[in-house]
């Protein structure tokens, strides 16, 4: 395993806004969309990130808005909208992964999200 992270990729979520994430690919049918917490970016899942594709499961990496690289830092414009964001951020990776079983596993704060939850 390396010890460097991936690179970042960038996604447009529903705003306009270019937000940015890690994939680690891996050939199985599994797909685990990691979620830091509030003090966290894409960077801290990158131990976990490994072992999962090391086992076969694509792992897909998201920096929340307001994380990371993504600026400015602790900002968000309205309720939700990290809710939105990460509905968006799926909703573009999933046609790209077809016939793959998802999961999120968030952590501290990152736990908290449903995406594509009915308001």
């Amino acid at each position: 395993m390396t010890a460097t992270c991936r690179s970042l990729r960038r996604y447009q979520a529903r705003d306009g806004a270019q937000l940015s994430f890690r994939k680690y690919a891996a050939a199985g049918r599994q797909v685990a969309v990691l979620i830091h917490g509030s003090a966290g970016s894409s960077r801290d899942m990158h131990p976990l990130a490994l072992v999962l594709q090391g086992a076969g499961v694509t792992a897909l990496v998201p920096d929340l808005r307001g994380h990371g690289s993504n600026r400015p830092h602790g900002d968000i414009a309205y309720i939700g909208q990290l809710d939105d964001d990460l509905t968006d951020f799926i909703a573009k990776e999933k046609p790209g992964l077809p016939d793959t079983v998802w999961t999120a596993v968030g952590f501290s704060s990152g736990a908290g999200f449903y995406p594509a939850r009915r308001r």
